[in-house]
């Protein structure tokens, strides 16, 4: 597995928050929410349990992202699943995923992929019984 330094992983952070700010449109929010809401409703309708996920975040990339934005996916998400009844579980700060699980500031490697598959099936299982 090619993964960062752990110097190389914080100086990451920034450089990954600095490249997707870039693409962010804030007059796409609204469409966006409400593709999130079509979606859930799609999945219901066809009696498909839907489960909204943030995925881990390497604290480096957390520290430089855009509060305001992330403040704002997680209320709106958190609303939707509210609103629907379908469970939302936000690993975005989860201190259980350490510099190593991480490939890069803001992607899981093949360690953290297959810790976070197993973390996602266990918290999963345990809503279904």
């Amino acid at each position: 597995e090619d993964s960062l330094t752990v110097e190389e992983l914080y100086k990451n952070g920034k450089q990954s928050c600095t490249f997707h700010d870039q693409f962010y449109e804030e007059e796409l929010e609204e469409t966006n929410l409400n593709l999130m809401t079509e979606m859930v409703q799609l999945c219901q309708r066809y009696g498909v349990q839907p489960v909204l996920i943030s995925t881990p975040m390497h604290i480096s990339y957390r520290e430089h992202m855009n509060k305001n934005r992330y403040q704002f996916m997680v209320q709106h998400t958190d609303s939707i699943a509210s609103a629907f009844n379908v469970p939302y579980f936000n690993y975005t700060e989860d201190n259980r995923f350490k510099d190593r699980d991480f490939m890069d500031a803001n992607h899981l490697g093949f360690h953290g992929s297959r810790k976070f598959t197993a973390l996602l099936n266990d918290t999963i299982q345990k809503m279904n019984n």
